[in-house]
């Protein structure tokens, strides 16, 4: 008899480039093939993970892209069918434009704002002043406090 199909395929601990699919075991399995790959791609990843783990280290990954995964089980030599498809976003660092006032005095309060990305986090860091609000936001509100020189930058991640 074939196996039956996991359930609960998951995906944590998405890094750029590393991912962890996990799922529940099927009774009688003796191991699992997960395969993976780009939404937009034709060539699987595949790799088998012997019972009883349920867990799978998707490594070779992209960052900022949405990847697809699934996985069988394999019973006496006889495989299952493949789990539902399993979509997750590898994380990445963009690169987002700042847009504010570069003629500042000291005391002065200055407002920036950086690119938009849906879902990202943003990490200002600032010499020769104070970010008073707005910090892992896209917008921060600066009081510039140094002497002649100042610099404002910002990252932006999305997970």
């Amino acid at each position: 008899l074939p196996c039956n199909v996991p359930a609960g395929l998951a995906v944590g601990s998405i890094t750029t480039t590393t991912a962890q699919a996990s799922w529940q075991s099927v009774s009688n399995a003796v191991s699992y093939v997960v395969q993976y790959k780009p939404v937009s791609g034709s060539v699987w990843s595949s790799q088998t993970v012997l019972a009883p783990n349920t867990l799978s280290s998707l490594s070779g990954l992209t960052n900022c892209i949405t990847y697809e995964v699934q996985v069988q089980a394999v019973c006496a030599g006889q495989p299952g069918s493949f789990s539902a498809l399993q979509n997750f976003n590898t994380a990445g660092t963009l690169a987002p434009a700042i847009t504010g006032s570069s003629d500042s005095c000291l005391g002065d309060t200055q407002s920036y704002t950086a690119t938009f990305y849906t879902g990202a986090t943003y990490t200002w860091s600032i010499t020769g002043g104070t970010i008073l609000s707005g910090q892992g936001t896209n917008s921060v509100t600066v009081q510039w406090t140094g002497g002649v020189t100042g610099n404002l930058s910002v990252q932006a991640t999305i997970q």
